[in-house]
Formats: structure tokens, C-alpha cells, sequence
């Protein structure tokens, strides 16, 4: 929580989340709180945590819904079905530039 609350709350730097593998839950979220987040293209995305028998931190709905509207929100933390990297790009949950 703290990591991430530090992340979203920062405004006098860029910051900037680098995912070279897939990520879930907490990992997602804290990336997603970065301002620009770089993936690598067969990344794989669980943004949830309900099936994980987790409560993790709420502080996605200070971010989430900014980039995503709040039905896509909604959607994509209840659904608890895993997003591509393409889908997440074309949805607009990570702003990333897909390496080779």
C-alpha cells in the first residue's frame, strides 16, 4: 500500500514501471499507478484480486477509473479474467510501449 500510495501520490517526478514478465493483483496495480508503464509484448495481465482469496489495496480506485472509465474499471477488476498486453493498449489501462 504504501508503495503504491507513494507511486500515484508523486507529481514532481515521472515515474515509470518496466514489466518484463506477466502480472497480477498488486503487481498490476502498482504498475499501473506509474505514469508510464513498458511491457514486454507476451506479458499477461490479472488485475484482480478476488479469486486469489486476497484483499489488496483499494487505491486502484484513485487511478483506475482516470484512465479506463469506471464501467472498464468495474469490469476488468470483477471479471477476474486475465488482459493481453494488446488489450490492455487498446483499452488504455497501460500506456506501454510492447518490446521485443
Amino acid at each position: 500500500n504504501d508503495l503504491v500510495k507513494a507511486i500515484f501520490s508523486e507529481t514532481s517526478k515521472v515515474t515509470v514501471a518496466a514489466l518484463q514478465g506477466n502480472a497480477g493483483a498488486g503487481g498490476a496495480m502498482a504498475a499501473l499507478s506509474c505514469d508510464f508503464v513498458w511491457t514486454h509484448n507476451h506479458t499477461i495481465l490479472n488485475p484482480h484480486y478476488k479469486l486469489m482469496g486476497l484483499h489488496g489495496s483499494e487505491y486502484w480506485t484513485n487511478f483506475l477509473p482516470a484512465r479506463v472509465g469506471n464501467e472498464m474499471a468495474v469490469k476488468l477488476t470483477e471479471s477476474c479474467m486475465p488482459v493481453s498486453v494488446t488489450v490492455a493498449k487498446d483499452i488504455q489501462r497501460y500506456n506501454c510501449t510492447q518490446s521485443k
